[in-house]
């Protein structure tokens, strides 16, 4: 079966998943987190990717990022693939692949669902035992969000800017959104105007986190097709005769 092409727009939202081999860990300690951080912090810098939040687990790394350019996702993975796996390899005296063989990327409308899939990761160490609240997990870009820690690479989407008028404001309102009940009740506003009805599941296979609407728009613009099909034949139509139109009618 051939693999569905990944979907990068520059200047668009996008979810990044990097998942370990065989679902391995690809963190043993804090150094190789730091580490990993600082790598990504540069290779968006100079590909030209600008990063809006981060995750990493045990296993697997979240991202929210923008491309300025199509490539530029692809170039920041590779750099990954390159600098962090040789940094992880020599420190832990193995060899080989860290990564699962291709990363994950979703495409986003990003003025209407950025946000929640923002909540959804942040709040996500939480829904795995890892923290207490989002606020205790080191290794997200919750802390920022909250003014609890200063990240001088990361840029904020535009809509939480829209959370408030000064920076108090912005992060007391993203820490009542934070909360179980507001992830739970956004979610439920969120699903039935998704393409692909269920986010964690979009975000997890790669799928488009948009509506319908917003998809055939950006069609028309960049002439290509944004939405997975079924890969396969296409159905056979069968003309209907008339007792059957009238049936279907």
């Amino acid at each position: 079966m051939a693999r569905r092409p990944r979907l990068i727009l520059p200047g668009q939202l996008h979810h990044i998943l990097l998942r370990g081999n065989n679902d391995q860990p690809v963190f043993v300690d804090d150094e190789d987190r730091q580490a990993f951080r600082q790598i990504l912090g540069e290779a968006a810098r100079q590909q030209g990717a600008t990063l809006h939040a981060w995750l990493l687990l045990p296993n697997r790394v979240h991202l929210l990022v923008t491309p300025r350019e199509e490539r530029a996702l692809a170039a920041v993975m590779q750099t990954l693939g390159r600098q962090y796996v040789r940094c992880f390899n020599t420190r832990h005296q193995r060899s080989g692949t860290l990564w699962e063989g291709r990363f994950r990327a979703s495409l986003i409308e990003g003025a209407r669902f950025g946000l929640v899939c923002q909540q959804y990761l942040e709040r996500l160490p939480v829904a795995m035992g890892l923290a207490s609240t989002p606020a205790h997990y080191l290794w997200s870009s919750a802390r920022h969000h909250l003014g609890l820690e200063h990240e001088p690479g990361l840029q904020p989407q535009p809509a939480y800017w829209a959370l408030g008028n000064t920076p108090f404001e912005r992060e007391a309102a993203w820490q009542t959104r934070l909360a179980e009940e507001a992830l739970a009740q956004a979610l439920a506003e969120v699903h039935p105007h998704l393409a692909h009805r269920d986010l964690a599941r979009a975000l997890a296979s790669g799928h488009p986190i948009a509506t319908l609407a917003w998809l055939h728009r950006l069609e028309l613009i960049h002439d290509r097709t944004l939405q997975f099909r079924t890969v396969g034949r296409p159905v056979k139509r069968i003309a209907a005769g008339p007792r059957q139109a009238s049936k279907n009618s």
